[in-house]
C-alpha cells in the first residue's frame, strides 16, 4: 500500500448478485467536460476478484473506477452527467483513493455501491475489524506490509519470562553504562569515587503532552551543558516525557538537532481535526497511517482510538521515510551505553476505577523497555515478554503467532493517552467546575442508577493488547483475552514506580523533572503521590509535606528532599518549569509576560513559545546545578562512596 508515481495494479472484489463491469476513467481538472476511459472495461464475476491497471498519476486529471452492469455504459468518453449517474470511486491522490489497492463493489437495493477497505468497514457489510481480518483485502494488506515482511523475528517464537530480576540484556547494558556514570560523577563532584558505591541516578520525566516534551528537552540540554548527562543511569518517562525520550533515542540525533526538529513539528500542529491550524497530512502520510491501522486489523490485533492517535504522533514527530514502521526493540540496537541512559516507558493497567485518589493509587504500572514489556507484582504475576513479541497472542507462556511488535508510534499513543480516563473520573472532576450544568450531571448520574456501577468503570478509549499471561499458571489475569492500558499520568504524573525498588531497579538519587500543569496553582501533587506509592509498598522515601506546605516546597524551580541519617532513603531532587524571577536569572529572550503553564491539550506552539518554554526548563536546572552537585556529593559521602 505504498504511494507510487508509476502505474500499478489494483484489485476489484465483486460482492454483487451478478457480474459487474469496471473501467478506469480520467476526469480533467481544468479543461474539458468529458471523462476519458483509459483501458477496455473488465468483467468481474460473482464473488470474484479481478486486477485492473491504475494509470500513472497526472497533474491534469483525477482517476476514478466506474462500475456498471453493462459494458455498453462504459463508453470511451462519458459526460459529467453520465459519470454522476454511474457508480464510481476515486483511486487517485486528490480523491483519497490512492491510499488503497483494493476496492469492493456491492449491490444495495438494486444499486451498485463501491468502497475502499476503510469505507467498507463502515458500510454495514463488515461490522468490526475482526471481520475485516477475514477478507481478501486483509490478506493482501498482510502480504504487502513492510512491518510484517521485514520483521526480523517473524520466525522466532517468544516466551514469557517470570521474575522480578532484570532481564539479561538490561543487566548487560546497565553494567556497561555504570563505568560512564562513575567517570561522570567523579568529574561532577570534583572527587574520585572509590568504586565500592556508585549511585544509581534516575531521571523521572513527567507527562504533560507537548509542554512536557518541550520541558524535558530543556532539562536534558541542561544536563548535557553541565556535564551531568552521563551520570544518569535510567531515563523514565510517561506521556510527553516518554515522547521526548522516544524521539531522542530513536533518532540518534544530538539534542540540538532534536530541538530544531521538535520546534518545526510543534509549529505545524497535531494534524488532528480539532487543531484547525495544523498542516494537512500529505497523501503519503495518510497512506502510511491507513496502512498501519489496516495491518493491525488484518493480523487480528485490537484497534482502538489509541491506534489512530499513535499513528498521528508517529507521523508528526518520528524521523524517517516511514515513521509507522519504527520499533522500540531497535532503539538500542548497536548498544549505546556511553551515550544514552537506559530508557523506561510506562502505562497503567486500565482495568478498575480512577475516580478517587485512593482508587488511582491502587492501579498497577506496566513497564516498556527496548528489551521487555511487563509488570512487577502479583497483579500480573511478574510476567514479561520480549518487546519484539508484544502484541502477539500467547498461551501458557508461549507465543502462538509471529506477528510484528506494536510500532513505536502506537506505543507513544499508549504512553500519552490522557483521554483514557474513566467516565467516573470525568464526572467527579467536571462536577466542581460544571457551573449551571451541575444539576444536569447529577440528573444523568441518578437516571443511570444501578447501571452506573458498570458504566463508571468504562473509559472513553483505551489501548488493547493480547494478554501475554493467558493461561499462565499463577497469573491473576490468565483468563482474560486482552490487557487494557492507558496513560500512567492518570494515576500520578511522575513515573517513579519502575525505579522505586518495588522491582529489581532501585535508584539512590531520584531526579524528578516535573512539567505538570498543576504546579503553578498548588505545587507538585505528583511528588506527594510518589511518596504515597513508596509508603504503599513499604519503600523508603523522604518526607514530602502536605497542603499549603507542599505548595511552598514545590511551587518553585528547584527543591531537595532527603533524610539526614538514614542512607537507605533516596535523595530526591525536584526540578520544574515554574518561573521564579527572584531565584533564576532568565535570558532576555524570555519575556516578562511569558507564562510556562500551557495546557496539556495545546498541541501547536509558535517557535517563540517553544524556545521560551524550553529555555525556562533549561535555565531552571542549569542555575540550580551547584546545589544539585552539593546534594549528590552529600549522598555519595553518606554512603561512603568517595576514595580515601
Amino acid at each position: 500500500m505504498q504511494a507510487q508515481q508509476s502505474p500499478n495494479m489494483i484489485t476489484i472484489d465483486n460482492q454483487a448478485s451478478k457480474p459487474v463491469y469496471a473501467a478506469v476513467y480520467c476526469e480533467p481538472i481544468l479543461f474539458g467536460s468529458h471523462l476519458a476511459r483509459e483501458f477496455e472495461p473488465i468483467e468481474v464475476g460473482i464473488a470474484s476478484q479481478e486486477p485492473i491497471m491504475r494509470p500513472k498519476r497526472s497533474s491534469a486529471c483525477r482517476r476514478h473506477l466506474v462500475f456498471a452492469y453493462s459494458p455498453a455504459k462504459l463508453e470511451k468518453q462519458i459526460s459529467e452527467a453520465q459519470f454522476k449517474n454511474l457508480e464510481h470511486i476515486g483511486i487517485g491522490y486528490t480523491t483519497g483513493g490512492r491510499l488503497f489497492d483494493y476496492f469492493y463493489v456491492i449491490e444495495k437495493d438494486g444499486v451498485l455501491k463501491s468502497y475502499n477497505p476503510l469505507s467498507y468497514l463502515g458500510s454495514g457489510r463488515i461490522r468490526s475489524f475482526e471481520e475485516f481480518a477475514q477478507t481478501q483485502a486483509a490478506r493482501l494488506v498482510v502480504k504487502d506490509s513492510v512491518l510484517i515482511q521485514e520483521n526480523p523475528f517473524k520466525n522466532t517464537q517468544a516466551k514469557v519470562r517470570v521474575g522480578k530480576q532484570l532481564c539479561p540484556d538490561e543487566k548487560i547494558y546497565v553494567d556497561e553504562r555504570r563505568q560512564y556514570v562513575k567517570e561522570a560523577l567523579s568529574q561532577l563532584c570534583g572527587q574520585e569515587l572509590s568504586g565500592s558505591y556508585v549511585p544509581t541516578i534516575a531521571a523521572i520525566n513527567s507527562g504533560g503532552g507537548a509542554r512536557a516534551m518541550t520541558c524535558m528537552l530543556g532539562f536534558h540540554l541542561a544536563l548535557q551543558n553541565t556535564k551531568a548527562l552521563n551520570a544518569i543511569m535510567y531515563d523514565v518517562g510517561l506521556s510527553g516525557g516518554a515522547w521526548f525520550i522516544s524521539l531522542w533515542m530513536n533518532s540518534r540525533k544530538t539534542l540540538a538537532e532534536l530541538k530544531n526538529h521538535i520546534r518545526s513539528q510543534l509549529k505545524l500542529g497535531s494534524s488532528i481535526i480539532i487543531d484547525v491550524g495544523s498542516r494537512p497530512l500529505s497523501a503519503k502520510e495518510r497512506a502510511q497511517i491507513v496502512d498501519a491501522l489496516l495491518v493491525r486489523a488484518a493480523i487480528k490485533q485490537p484497534v482502538t482510538l489509541v491506534n489512530v492517535w499513535g499513528a498521528l504522533l508517529a507521523t508528526r514527530y518520528l524521523y524517517g521515510p516511514n515513521p509507522q514502521a519504527k520499533r522500540l526493540s531497535l532503539m538500542l540496537s548497536g548498544n549505546y551505553p556511553s551515550r544514552y541512559p537506559f530508557p523506561i516507558f510506562t502505562a497503567i493497567n486500565a482495568y478498575g476505577y480512577d475516580d478517587t485518589i485512593e482508587s488511582r493509587m491502587r492501579m498497577n504500572w506496566y513497564e516498556f523497555t527496548p528489551y521487555e514489556v511487563g509488570g512487577v507484582g502479583n497483579w500480573l504475576g511478574d510476567a514479561f515478554v520480549p518487546t519484539w513479541a508484544f502484541g502477539r497472542k500467547f498461551e501458557n507462556g508461549l507465543s502462538q503467532n509471529f506477528n510484528p511488535e506494536y510500532d513505536l508510534g502506537l506505543l507513544m499513543g499508549i504512553w500519552g493517552s490522557a483521554f483514557a480516563v474513566s467516565y467516573a473520573r470525568v464526572y467527579e472532576e467536571l462536577l466542581p467546575v460544571s457551573g449551571g450544568f451541575e444539576r444536569v450531571l447529577k440528573f444523568a448520574r441518578e437516571k443511570l442508577d444501578d447501571s452506573w456501577v458498570m458504566f463508571q468503570e468504562k473509559r472513553i478509549s483505551v489501548a488493547k493488547a493480547h494478554n501475554f499471561t493467558k493461561n499462565l499458571s499463577n497469573a491473576p489475569y490468565k483468563g482474560m483475552q486482552k490487557l487494557l492500558m492507558a496513560d500512567a499520568g492518570i494515576v500520578f504524573n511522575l513515573p517513579y514506580p519502575p525505579v522505586s525498588g518495588h522491582g529489581a531497579r532501585k535508584a539512590d538519587i531520584l531526579l524528578f523533572f516535573d512539567a505538570s500543569e498543576s504546579i503553578n496553582e498548588h505545587g507538585s501533587d505528583a511528588l506527594k503521590r510518589a511518596e504515597q506509592y513508596a509508603f504503599r509498598y513499604g519503600l523508603k522515601f523522604p518526607k514530602i509535606p502536605e497542603g499549603q506546605a507542599l505548595a511552598e516546597a514545590t511551587k518553585k524551580p528547584f527543591a531537595i528532599f532527603k533524610h539526614e541519617t538514614d542512607p537507605e532513603v533516596p535523595l530526591v531532587i525536584y526540578v520544574s518549569h515554574y518561573i521564579d524571577r527572584s531565584a533564576i536569572t532568565y535570558h532576555s529572550s524570555i519575556s516578562k509576560e511569558f507564562d510556562s503553564d500551557f495546557s496539556t491539550f495545546k498541541l501547536r506552539y509558535s517557535p517563540q513559545e517553544f524556545d521560551q518554554l524550553c529555555l525556562v526548563a533549561q535555565q531552571n536546572l542549569e542555575q540550580s546545578m551547584d546545589k544539585i552537585k552539593e546534594a549528590i556529593r552529600w549522598k555519595i559521602a553518606q554512603r561512603g562512596g568517595f576514595a580515601a
